[in-house]
């Protein structure tokens, strides 16, 4: 609500998916989808690479809770073609 207010928009992009991530923690997906779609739109009108690809990774862990792996492993390749572009896959950390 602090980025809105304040016409913030970039960092509105970083909060979405930190509350994406918390939804999907807190057993509602559905939520974290919506927050992550809206974060990429922000991420795509400031061609934020860094912001598409972390929302991409976690809507593909989203969609592979929900059923649908063939759907999660085309994310997760599309991700991993980004990452290149940004830095180490997931900062270096290893994968969950």
């Amino acid at each position: 609500r602090v980025c809105e207010d304040h016409g913030e928009r970039w960092a509105l992009g970083y909060a979405l998916y930190v509350l994406a991530y918390e939804a999907q923690a807190g057993g509602d997906p559905g939520r974290a989808r919506d927050l992550l779609r809206r974060g990429l739109g922000i991420a795509h009108a400031f061609h934020d690479l860094l912001g598409a690809v972390l929302a991409v990774e976690l809507l593909a862990l989203i969609t592979v809770v929900e059923g649908d792996p063939a759907e999660a492993a085309l994310l997760q390749g599309a991700a991993s073609r980004m990452w290149p572009s940004v830095g180490l896959p997931l900062f270096g950390s290893a994968y969950y």
